[in-house]
């Protein structure tokens, strides 16, 4: 399948998963933009034995200007981002050219944070996924869509592969999908700033064993 898109990788277990799921569904991206300030990294040898078109660069900074300014003058508009925990994208002048499609573990707007798997399954009983088109703020941007998966003792007892396979599994729809009517419609209800809500950002042992517990 020909992609329309670009994809910042980092030296992660979900960028791995998140690429060894578009190379299963033949849509790999453009160029991958690899972001790693170590000489060795476990996903190094991966790519160079699958000859993808890689660009890397010696930062984990999003924000770095050397790196900005290469994707502002990349050809193509979307990127499937994939870069380290807790980063926000300050340059205005990046995002609004370029659109960043990210997924986020979570029911947007509700559920904003790094923890909300356990308390969607606590409140909800439920998995939700929403892949968004990122902005200065913390899970915030235009919602794309919402996914909502089974809940599986299996798949979570290893918490950081399935959190990375349900946000492919959500962001894939959108990959495959890429067009003027998504970005530009997006589904109802989709802004992220309408109301206050919640941050979910730290979630007690207790909470996590009841969390895992209730699936078991």
């Amino acid at each position: 399948m020909k992609s329309k898109f670009y994809a910042i990788l980092a030296n992660t277990l979900r960028s791995k998963i998140y690429l060894d799921y578009l190379i299963k569904k033949n849509l790999l991206p453009l160029k991958l933009i690899f972001l790693d300030d170590k000489k060795k990294n476990y996903l190094k040898k991966f790519l160079k034995k699958k000859n993808l078109n890689i660009k890397y660069f010696k930062t984990k900074n999003i924000n770095n200007k050397k790196l900005n300014n290469y994707l502002i003058n990349l050809k193509e508009r979307y990127f499937l981002y994939s870069g380290y925990p807790g980063q926000i994208i300050k340059n205005k002048n990046l995002l609004s050219k370029k659109k960043f499609l990210h997924a986020h573990p979570g029911k947007l707007p509700e559920y904003k944070g790094s923890t909300t798997l356990f308390y969607s399954i606590l409140k909800l009983n439920k998995v939700y996924c929403s892949s968004i088109i990122l902005n200065n703020r913390i899970d915030g941007g235009k919602i794309l869509n919402i996914k909502k998966f089974k809940l599986k003792a299996n798949q979570f007892s290893k918490l950081g592969e399935y959190d990375a396979k349900i946000r492919i599994l959500t962001l894939y729809d959108v990959l495959s999908n890429l067009n003027i009517r998504i970005f530009n419609n997006g589904i109802a209800n989709n802004s992220t700033a309408k109301k206050t809500y919640n941050h979910y950002f730290i979630a007690h042992p207790i909470i996590r064993y009841l969390a895992r517990r209730k699936i078991y």
